[in-house]
């Protein structure tokens, strides 16, 4: 059956920085309004969380101050987490150095989950407290804790204890380095190691990276989408990437990128749904300004090495995807299509979906120095239907 859901996104953001860059400010804000009346709870593959009634969602909402004596900074508002793993509370941030060496941050304050699962929003509670430590230059090491109460409906609130590290080091101009490691409880849960190379005189680079997910990441937990509560348990999983890619400048004639690498997810214990292992290997060929400034062409072609469930068997698959466009300071316009092994639906009805098909076109018109104006269509071919996506939005700029 044809269905059809129609919502409107109103998207305000903006601030104030005095001229000594002391003081600041920041704001940011949606508000939704359901147009056509599918009520929120009512069967469709389109219903989502705004449905019904209007929503505001203020994303941010702070005032800052900076200086450069021993207290470098204090936040007072709703914002993000500067350090550790990203959540957005309303509350305070401050940063101090006593010495040029350290830092010292704090924050905390009531820990704001845009949708939640029970009506006691308000009796969610963050602390977090660590030190930044710049013992060379180009080298950073910040170590936190953290501490949640998360009041989930049942009769005791549920607490968590985090701790963490992340080192980046920039020892060469060359090289990029990042490390990282985090524990949840009296358990080691993650870890994480990645590495940049970027040749820029002979326009050339590679990426290698890897992350591992060492628990059972329950569906309750500090890692949990701000947004939303997560599918599922996560089991423990290695997620690592190999990439290598060379540009070749030629002057009037364009600028021709070639990128190849290998992108690969494995399950530690038996895949379920949500879990799954995947391996890719990707050529990705791009070229811009050809012959004259404005036209660009994007192809990739991708082998999936995984256990297909669906209609296209235990092989694996080859698929292709691309894109060409033109774009200059006025206008921005592309066609093109890509491929998704695994999408997962974040709508009402959470589901995992395999071997979807993209189709978009898109323009974007800079129509006044203030003022943009984006359209945009996307087709998908999914398993039980067809998903027709049609955005419209008009960014003002000051």
């Amino acid at each position: 059956a044809s269905e059809q859901d129609h919502d409107l996104r109103l998207f305000g953001a903006g601030g104030w920085r005095c001229p000594r860059d002391r003081f600041m400010t920041n704001v940011s804000m949606a508000l939704w309004v359901d147009l056509d009346g599918v009520s929120e709870g009512e069967p469709s593959t389109l219903a989502s969380m705004y449905d019904d009634v209007a929503r505001v969602d203020i994303y941010s909402a702070y005032a800052e101050y900076h200086s450069k004596s021993w207290l470098r900074e204090i936040r007072l508002g709703r914002q993000n987490a500067a350090y550790g793993i990203p959540v957005t509370f309303d509350g305070i941030h401050a940063r101090f150095r006593p010495v040029p060496v350290l830092d010292i941050f704090l924050f905390g304050g009531h820990t704001w989950h845009f949708f939640e699962t029970d009506d006691d929003s308000w009796d969610d509670w963050m602390a977090s407290g660590g030190v930044s430590i710049l013992p060379l230059e180009g080298l950073r090491i910040d170590l936190d804790y953290r501490f949640t109460m998360e009041d989930i409906g049942l009769q005791e609130a549920w607490i968590d204890h985090s701790y963490g590290g992340t080192l980046w080091y920039n020892p060469l101009p060359w090289l990029y380095m990042k490390a990282n490691a985090r524990g949840i409880a009296d358990e080691f849960s993650h870890v994480g190691l990645h590495v940049r190379l970027q040749f820029d005189r002979i326009h050339m680079g590679a990426r290698l990276g890897a992350d591992s997910q060492l628990v059972t990441i329950r569906e309750l937990n500090e890692l949990d989408n701000p947004f939303f509560r997560v599918l599922g348990e996560s089991l423990p999983h290695t997620r690592w990437e190999a990439a290598l890619w060379k540009a070749f400048p030629a002057g009037n004639a364009g600028t021709y990128t070639i990128e190849g690498g290998w992108q690969h997810r494995a399950v530690h214990e038996t895949e379920t749904e949500f879990n799954r292992d995947h391996g890719k290997a990707y050529l990705l060929f791009t070229a811009e300004d050809l012959g004259v400034e404005g036209p660009f062409i994007q192809a990739a072609v991708e082998a999936h090495f995984a256990k297909i469930t669906g209609s296209t068997g235990d092989e694996g698959l080859i698929t292709a995807g691309g894109a060409v466009g033109y774009k200059n300071r006025i206008i921005r316009g592309e066609i093109g299509t890509w491929y998704q092994r695994f999408k997962y639906d974040y709508y009402k009805d959470l589901q995992e979906i395999e071997d979807v098909r993209t189709v978009f076109g898109a323009v974007t018109w800079k129509a006044l120095e203030w003022l943009s104006v984006k359209a945009r269509y996307e087709y998908e071919n999914l398993e039980d239907r067809d998903m027709h996506t049609v955005l419209f939005s008009l960014t003002q700029s000051l």
